[in-house]
């Protein structure tokens, strides 16, 4: 299996505007960002198997750009919006089991997708700090709290392996600075 998790782009900040955590949405900066994310993915010929997000606002408006390389489709998990790695690495297998289940025998994933490493599919998974360092750091380390990892905003982290505790291994990172170097005429609101 491959998995990309992804952190929301940059969102309004907390304060009197949101007390509820879960509506603050992406500003125009972050809006910008998550399509970049589409078009860098479109380059590189990555579609996924499946596209999974916090149902948190500004995680859906990160991955709604990404819907496409996903044959449109977009589930959303409240593990990612949790800090339960263990949680998390169980609905994401699921999902990736209900995937396989829903393909016709003989094909590739039914949404158009290119099949991923040839151990699984490719998940894509949106979501937030501190929750998806202490998911990549369980995945690759067998412990949420084993790896110190700088996860930015509208970040990237690939990982390949078997979704269980220290079954992973870090195969890309693509922070959003290493995006826009790719658009140098792309030019971000502030």
């Amino acid at each position: 299996m491959e998995l990309y998790l992804i952190r929301h782009a940059r969102a309004a900040e907390r304060g009197a505007h949101y007390p509820d955590d879960s509506v603050r949405p992406l500003v125009a900066k972050g809006e910008a960002q998550a399509r970049l994310l589409r078009a860098t993915f479109e380059r590189l010929g990555v579609r996924f198997e499946r596209l999974t997000s916090s149902p948190w606002r500004r995680a859906l408006q990160t991955a709604e750009p990404l819907r496409v390389l996903a044959g449109g489709e977009l589930v959303l998990l409240d593990a990612l919006a949790q800090g339960d790695p263990n949680e998390t690495a169980l609905a994401l297998r699921k999902l990736l089991a209900e995937g396989r289940s829903l393909r016709a025998p003989g094909r590739g994933p039914g949404n158009g997708a290119s099949d991923g490493p040839a151990a699984g599919g490719r998940i894509a998974a949106v979501g937030h700090e501190p929750w998806l360092s202490m998911l990549a750091a369980w995945l690759l380390s067998g412990r949420a709290s084993g790896l110190a990892i700088t996860f930015r905003k509208a970040s990237v982290l690939v990982l390949e392996g078997e979704p269980r505790a220290g079954g992973m291994a870090l195969t890309a990172f693509l922070p959003m600075r290493t995006v826009k170097a790719l658009y140098p005429d792309q030019d971000l609101p502030d």
